[in-house]
């Protein structure tokens, strides 16, 4: 935010409004990625050229799957976390009417009247 900022405000004085020092602002903005955020940098791209291979379909879970079958150490909740950041979602698959039907109707709703009238 600072950086954005310091055409119209100055450093200091925005420092001093986030309750931020100046000194550590300067430090923390020399300082080199860590570890870990060069490994979400690489496996960003991993997951986003398996998004981009599969038109936008696949998941967290199933990118996940995929990563750990080509030999990359992963977490479900990692993968998750980077694509929610970075606005990637997957498709659902889709439930077919009749299969929506078969979940929410007992089987005897689809017999003709008479037969129900018969179990009574």
């Amino acid at each position: 935010m600072i950086d954005r900022c310091r055409d119209a405000y100055s450093v200091r004085m925005m420092c001093h409004h986030l309750n931020v020092s100046p000194s550590g602002y300067y430090e923390w903005r020399g300082r080199e990625p860590s570890e870990r955020a060069v490994a979400n940098r690489a496996l960003l791209t991993r997951i986003k050229k398996l998004h981009a291979d599969s038109d936008g379909v696949l998941g967290a879970p199933r990118i996940c799957e995929e990563l750990q079958y080509q030999g990359i150490p992963c977490g479900e909740n990692r993968v998750a976390r980077l694509m929610r950041i970075n606005k990637l979602q997957g498709i659902p698959p889709e439930t077919s009417l009749e299969e929506k039907r078969q979940q929410s109707t007992p089987c005897w709703h689809h017999q003709p009247s008479t037969a129900r009238l018969s179990r009574r």
